[in-house]
C-alpha cells in the first residue's frame, strides 16, 4: 500500500515508538520500505558507534558565544588582514610575467659591437 510507505518516511524522521512499530509491520511486506528500514538501522547502529564525549563540556556553549565575535572581525576587515598583500601580491607576479614576456618576445634593439667597430 502506498500509504504505508509514506508513512515509513514520517516514521524515519520522527522515530516515535508507534510509529516505528508500524513502519516495522509494514516492511515485512514491502521490500522497498525492509531495504529502507535496514539502512536506517545500519545508520543508527554506526552513529552510536561514532558517538564521541567530549572532554570539555563547555566546548559547545565557547564556540557558539565566540560565533559573534569571530563574525564581527570578519564583517569589519579586522578578520582579512592578509586580504590585500594577497592581491598586491599577485598583481606584482602578473605585472612581472607580461613584462617579461614582452621583453623575450620583443626582437634586439642593439648592434654587435664588431658591426659597430666595422662602421667606424
Amino acid at each position: 500500500m502506498e500509504s504505508d510507505c509514506t508513512q515509513i518516511e514520517d516514521a524515519l524522521s520522527e522515530a516515535e515508538s508507534t510509529q516505528m512499530d508500524a513502519a516495522r509491520a509494514h516492511a515485512k511486506s514491502c521490500e522497498a520500505c525492509r531495504d529502507q528500514l535496514r539502512s536506517w538501522d545500519e545508520l543508527s547502529v554506526a552513529a552510536k558507534l561514532l558517538h564521541k564525549d567530549w572532554a570539555s563540556p563547555e566546548l559547545w556553549s565557547r564556540i557558539n558565544a565566540s560565533l559573534p565575535a569571530a563574525r564581527s572581525r570578519f564583517n569589519t576587515g579586522t578578520g582579512m588582514r592578509g586580504g590585500w598583500s594577497i592581491c598586491l601580491s599577485a598583481a606584482a607576479v602578473l605585472l612581472l610575467t607580461i613584462s617579461s614576456l614582452w621583453l623575450l618576445r620583443r626582437p634586439p634593439r642593439f648592434v654587435p659591437l664588431r658591426l659597430q667597430a666595422a662602421s667606424r
